[in-house]
């Protein structure tokens, strides 16, 4: 029975994840329309709006993962298994629309990029610049992009008995957290790689700062965040 209970919790996360993965897509691409009209690009709007959909799904992976971590922490026994899911989901979303691009099916368009500057226009540029890396450094991209921001997961944990403070905390957390990717994005940090001796493609350098934020993050987790309500006696 309880088996039942968990799997059925996992079913409405999942199914929670992809339909605030579609209602974000469809915002996205409501404003990447809005925007071509108000500065009167010369693309049609259907076509940037259609064009939205597979090019920037970072965006609507970000939003989607928000509205699955609170869900999570009533889900597994162990946190562990929390975080291979929303990986795993990540890299999904993250990584079909550049394997369909890569495979000829899709095309990545950069005329949708205007419509986002700073933090965001930056790391969407970068995303979509994964399409022309070889395969290995692409996958190492999109890996580090998807650990991340899966990672942000113990944010929520360290505010669960105070979900008030998490629903401000997290948002503005992940905010921050594409601030931080676009330092890394813009190879500020590289030269501390060249300075030790390790002489890497930029996406590799990406992927290894992706993966020591993500555990700061889970150190974090384990060392403040209490147990998972879905099992608190195993976690």
């Amino acid at each position: 029975m309880l088996q039942f209970i968990i799997m059925k919790r996992l079913a409405s996360a999942v199914l929670r994840f992809f339909l605030s993965f579609v209602i974000a897509e469809a915002s996205v691409a409501i404003y990447v329309a809005a925007m071509g009209y108000n500065a009167a690009w010369e693309h049609p709007l259907a076509a940037l709006a259609l064009w939205s959909l597979w090019t920037l799904p970072a965006l609507p992976t970000s939003f989607a993962l928000l509205t699955s971590f609170f869900t999570l922490n009533r889900v597994y026994r162990h946190r562990l298994t929390g975080y291979l899911t929303l990986l795993v989901l990540s890299l999904f979303t993250l990584g079909a629309p550049l394997a369909l691009s890569r495979l000829g099916l899709l095309a990545m368009r950069a005329e949708t990029l205007p419509a986002f500057d700073s933090a965001l226009g930056d790391v969407l540029r970068w995303y979509q610049g994964l399409d022309s890396l070889p395969l290995p450094q692409a996958i190492a991209g999109v890996a580090g992009l998807a650990l991340v921001l899966s990672s942000c997961w113990a944010l929520t944990r360290l505010s669960a008995k105070r979900p008030l403070v998490g629903a401000f905390l997290v948002p503005g957390a992940l905010v921050g957290m594409w601030h931080l990717l676009s330092i890394y994005v813009g190879g500020a940090l590289n030269g501390l790689f060249i300075f030790v001796g390790l002489e890497l493609a930029p996406s590799y350098y990406l992927a290894i700062l992706c993966g020591l934020s993500s555990l700061g993050l889970l150190a974090l987790d384990a060392l403040l965040a209490g147990k998972t309500e879905g099992g608190a006696r195993d976690a």
